[in-house]
């Protein structure tokens, strides 16, 4: 596998490519949950407080400082900028690619890492969640690093893994909290269990990990009990986890089989043969009386699949962290299947990936041509490139490998797509950028934008220096007698102001319309569109 010159070299052509299409991310808008990430790290920039964490002035408790810190030391280096905030989380994900080839290699073979690896960076989780980024982002390759590192210390019994593992597990709990040793606890105790190797839960070293990760994740608590007191140290441990689970702090999705069908989009172009690779995984289970060589991708997927699948809180990006273990788990089956080019797997590898390879092309003329039509040469010389070399593979290329290359051709084309052409579409028709970007252009140095009624928060990242909150009417009317003040507000923030005259700012209002993304089909259909979006505004107080 992989021994050809040829393929070897379009691999690394494709490689090159998928670096390309991933780095065009990085200067696409942010919004919501990423306009938030991107604020408190301009707010850690600004004041140089790196313990207490706020947003818009206010404590903010929800999040560790890890992702923060990293962002807000790239605007040190690089200025404020979409790329300064998103390049160190790209970077850590690019480790992750390395943590996971070493984390399969380690339970498999070097083929199996490499699947592994190629799998997790051509799938659509990946893409997108280096381009809308979230803390799980970050969590991913920590994640990976410490189960790789964990996997390394049970089979070498050397301690100098063990710390590994316990920085890794750190640094996770520092990114998306105890969340970050839940993966790993729960890999490896069912390992340890499985194999029967009941003296590892015992030994002294354990007490290594407890230490570091304390070490690690003290600045955290420290913040956490200085701004919210006893409540905060309870939120991070028990309220923004079991209370996800319960629904009592955020959630009322009852849709057990949620993350079922968001794997089917959110893993492509794997998700066929992933469920195909876990319902052989537990055939061979079953079949061989629960003995298997390894149990860390039984425990690290299935039971943090099923806490999430009965959780109340639901979102994609919660399941993000676990990717590297299912590719694993697909990339040995596919190895398998390559290897026995004619058994039914192999067939079954072809006819999945196929059809999988047939609704990605089905959904690039869909987008192109009616959703978000390409107004640019670029884009179909680029998107036609890409299919004639996934016709010349499919006709004329008759390597083992050829289902693999197939399907990663074609991801890479889906994704140039979505970089290039409708995520920048998209994303430019938020408001609050260009409402930002204008007010930065045209106002005097000394000059304050406020935000009024928006609930997001990109507004802080994008505005030159720190934005203003106005939380009420009374800050409202002593914020309209500043003579350099800008307010940026929607429909009914406006409405507030012109009832009342003497509160009228001026009669120079710019306005804008707003995409709101979490109106879903409505925006996505080109006959709703217009209806899905709000007019925002940015008045200038004289």
């Amino acid at each position: 596998m992989f021994q050809s010159t040829k393929i070897r070299t379009i691999l690394v052509i494709i490689l090159f490519l998928s670096l390309i299409v991933l780095t065009r991310g990085l200067f696409i808008d942010v919004t919501r949950d990423s306009g938030k990430y991107a604020s408190i790290a301009k707010e850690i920039y600004i004041h140089g407080n790196w313990i207490n964490l706020t947003i818009h002035g206010e404590p903010y408790l929800q999040k560790p400082p890890l992702m923060f810190w990293l962002s807000a030391l790239s605007y040190y280096l690089f200025g404020i900028s979409n790329c300064s905030f998103k390049l160190p989380i790209l970077l850590f994900s690019l480790a992750g690619l390395y943590f996971t080839y070493r984390l399969g290699k380690n339970l498999y073979n070097k083929y199996i890492g490499i699947l592994s690896a190629i799998m997790l960076l051509f799938s659509e989780f990946f893409l997108l969640y280096n381009m809308d980024i979230h803390t799980d982002s970050m969590l991913l390759p920590l994640v990976t690093f410490s189960l790789w590192q964990l996997s390394e210390y049970i089979q070498q019994n050397k301690t100098k893994y063990l710390i590994g593992a316990s920085v890794g597990i750190g640094l996770a709990m520092l990114t998306k909290g105890p969340v970050g040793a839940v993966i790993p606890a729960f890999a490896t105790g069912t390992h340890l269990l499985m194999k029967k190797n009941y003296k590892q839960f015992f030994d002294p070293r354990w007490l290594i990990v407890f230490c570091i990760v304390f070490i690690i994740i003290t600045p955290t608590l420290l913040s956490l009990y200085r701004q919210f007191g006893i409540n905060g140290i309870k939120f991070y441990f028990w309220t923004n986890n079991i209370g996800r689970v319960t629904g009592q702090y955020m959630g009322t999705n009852t849709d057990y089989l949620y993350f079922f069908h968001t794997l089917l989009y959110m893993l492509l172009p794997w998700s066929l043969f992933f469920y195909y690779a876990a319902f052989n995984e537990f055939r061979r289970l079953f079949n061989k009386k629960f003995r298997a060589s390894e149990y860390f991708t039984l425990g690290g997927i299935w039971i943090f699949f099923i806490i999430l699948s009965i959780s109340r809180s639901k979102l994609p990006n919660y399941i993000y962290a676990i990717t590297p273990l299912m590719t694993i788990t697909t990339a040995k089956w596919m190895y398998f299947a390559i290897k026995k080019r004619q058994s039914k797997m192999f067939c079954f590898l072809k006819i999945s990936q196929t059809i999988t390879e047939i609704i990605i092309w089905s959904l690039i003329l869909v987008i192109s041509v009616y959703l978000f039509p390409a107004d640019k040469v670029f884009t179909w010389i680029i998107t036609g490139v890409f299919f004639f070399f996934y016709i010349l593979f499919k006709l004329k290329i008759k390597m083992k490998e050829s289902p693999l290359l197939n399907s990663i051709l074609v991801m890479l084309a889906l994704a140039f797509f979505l970089n290039f052409h409708v995520f920048p579409e998209i994303y430019s028709q938020q408001a609050v950028p260009r409402a930002a970007r204008l007010f930065n252009q045209i106002s005097q140095s000394d000059d304050k934008l406020y935000n009024y009624q928006y609930s997001q928060y990109e507004l802080f990242f994008y505005g030159r220096g720190e934005v203003g909150q106005i939380n009420n009417q009374a800050e409202l009317e002593q914020t309209m007698k500043c003579g350099n003040a800008w307010i940026f507000t929607n429909e009914e923030g406006l409405s507030e102001i012109k009832n009342d005259p003497s509160r009228f700012p001026s009669d120079s209002i710019i306005s804008f319309r707003h995409v709101l993304l979490n109106k879903g089909f409505r925006y996505i259909n080109p006959k709703t569109r217009e209806e899905s979006k709000e007019n925002m505004y940015l008045l200038q107080c004289k």
